[in-house]
């Protein structure tokens, strides 16, 4: 994994955000892609899966991955960046769904935001496009829509 910037011009985000339904047997992915740094929003996708991977802790990202990479195939195009809400290296098997970590706070007197790295960009160009992407609200735009249309 390359934890420095390698990234190009940065014209969409997206956000991704996963949930259960079904009691758990169904896995629902959504991504919601956004113009940056104008942050409107250009593109959707969700994703519905039969659960293939059970519940084991310490493991969410194998339920998740499948829902999550099928409903980023859904985008007639792929962003130029990535924000997912889920762990990253700081999950308890250093694996999680986003990938490394960062800590900030988007506000003041909100619980903190965890930014992680991935392949080709470094923590401080995560955190600094995480916090261009971050408007009124706590969690980023990208991650904030995507929230709402995985929660239907």
């Amino acid at each position: 994994m390359v934890t420095r910037d390698r990234h190009g011009r940065i014209r969409t985000v997206a956000g991704v955000d996963v949930g259960f339904e079904d009691d758990g047997r169904t896995t629902r992915a959504a991504v919601t892609m956004l113009t940056f740094p104008g942050l409107e929003p250009v593109a959707e996708a969700i994703s519905r899966c039969p659960a293939s991977f059970p519940y084991v802790p310490g493991y969410l990202s194998f339920r998740e991955l499948p829902a999550v990479l099928e409903a980023l195939g859904r985008l007639d195009e792929y962003p130029d960046l990535v924000l997912c809400d889920g762990q990253g290296l700081a999950h308890t098997r250093r694996l999680g769904l986003a990938c490394h970590p960062g800590v900030l706070r988007t506000r003041t007197r909100v619980s903190p935001v965890f930014v992680s790295i991935d392949h080709r960009v470094s923590l401080e160009s995560a955190i600094d496009l995480t916090l261009r992407c971050t408007t009124r609200y706590r969690p980023p735009e990208t991650t904030r829509h995507a929230h709402r249309l995985a929660s239907g």
